[in-house]
């Protein structure tokens, strides 16, 4: 008996995630191993310190805003073809796999920062460092991380479609309406990031115990 279809919202979740994947990995390894080797040979740092300030950076700094920035620029141009195509019904394929697509996206991103920051301490004992950095990780934050990623690419999302309508209705060039509602998400990201760490979750400078 074949198995059932998947949703399309979750089969659109899939697919989104595919195309965004390998830029978000790249992002996070890039910034694990970057940061890491910038702490321990000019900072002067031990591994462990340098590995919680990363931790802080990606959960409390540049994780969310990073990711969601990178889906955006990566997803704009679909965005703008499903409005298009979909009409009104865009939104089911548009702004509802934008929630889980946050979550797995910042997963990813936090996962690849992390794992090549291991690999870029001097430590040999890799597989307890790792041990290490996994223990010192709050769960409480990683949720927190994960549900603001989710926010943002929502609200982005939901923003640039009706962008989208509107261009559309008012027929203007499809390059003018993509560049505006690129613009306008990525700006209303940023928003977002301060007024959340103004309003709803302030940054902790505290490292992880």
């Amino acid at each position: 008996m074949p198995l059932p279809a998947l949703p399309r919202w979750l089969a659109v979740t899939e697919v989104d995630g595919q195309r965004c994947a390998g830029l978000v990995i790249l992002a996070g390894v890039v910034l694990g191993a970057g940061l890491v080797q910038l702490f321990t040979s000019l900072g002067g740092q031990t591994s462990r310190f340098s590995l919680e300030l990363l931790a802080l950076v990606v959960l409390q700094l540049a994780g969310p805003l990073m990711v969601s920035l990178l889906a955006i620029l990566r997803l704009n141009p679909d965005w703008q073809e499903r409005s298009r195509v979909e009409g009104r019904r865009a939104w089911r394929s548009v702004v509802l796999p934008a929630v889980p697509l946050g979550a797995l996206l910042m997963l990813m991103f936090l996962a690849s920062a992390m794992g090549a920051g291991v690999l870029a301490t001097p430590r040999t004992d890799i597989t307890g460092e790792l041990r290490e950095l996994l223990a010192s990780l709050r769960s409480s934050d990683v949720l927190r991380t994960v549900i603001r990623t989710s926010v943002f690419l929502a609200a982005a999302s939901a923003w640039s479609l009706r962008l989208h309508r509107i261009g559309l209705r008012q027929q203007r060039d499809a390059v003018v309406i993509q560049n505006d509602s690129l613009l306008q998400s990525v700006t209303l990201v940023l928003v977002l990031k301060l007024f959340w760490i103004i309003a709803i979750d302030p940054i902790r400078l505290g490292l992880p115990a």
